[in-house]
């Protein structure tokens, strides 16, 4: 019993060694992130001495906002009501913890105006009548004869008696 789990501790100490030296390899080839990426220089000239607030924006790439819409029937006033809410990602490494921010659905790479927003008009789906089978019989008869559009009679259904009815 003693060979099996010393054998069992060998092999998985090989393993974590192994699994150690793979994630050295990882970290020599993965690209350092270089200390001034995350430094700002900023050189301000006051004219009078007294405190001052000074924001900070920047973008990242890696980083992903996607928006996400609800709408809700209110049936008792026949309205609906619509709300919007933002889905964020990012993998830019850093860390986010309370960061404020603004979404946008500029780029601000490729434009410097923001686009024209065109309405988008709701309203609730009215499905189109279908016609009944008898009467897409009826067209498809006349127009094989040629004739004018005429409405045949049809075939009468059988008649259903009624439960406890004894038909």
């Amino acid at each position: 019993m003693k060979n099996g789990q010393l054998e069992r501790q060998k092999v998985l100490q090989e393993l974590e060694t192994k699994a150690e030296t793979i994630r050295k390899r990882i970290a020599e080839i993965r690209p350092g992130r270089p200390a001034e990426a995350l430094r700002v220089t900023v050189f301000i000239e006051a004219r009078t001495i007294g405190d001052f607030t000074l924001d900070l924006s920047y973008t990242v790439g890696n980083a992903r906002w996607a928006p996400l819409y609800t709408v809700r029937a209110l049936p008792d006033n026949g309205e609906a009501e619509l709300s919007i809410s933002g889905l964020i990602q990012q993998r830019s490494g850093e860390n986010w913890d309370g960061v404020r921010m603004a979404l946008s659905t500029s780029s601000p790479a490729l434009e410097s105006q923001p686009r024209e927003l065109q309405p988008w008009l709701l309203d609730i789906y009215v499905p189109r009548p279908v016609a009944r089978m008898e009467e897409r019989y009826d067209t498809a008869a006349a127009e094989s004869v040629g004739g004018g559009l005429r409405k045949a009679a049809a075939p009468a259904a059988p008649a259903l008696g009624r439960a406890g009815s004894g038909s």
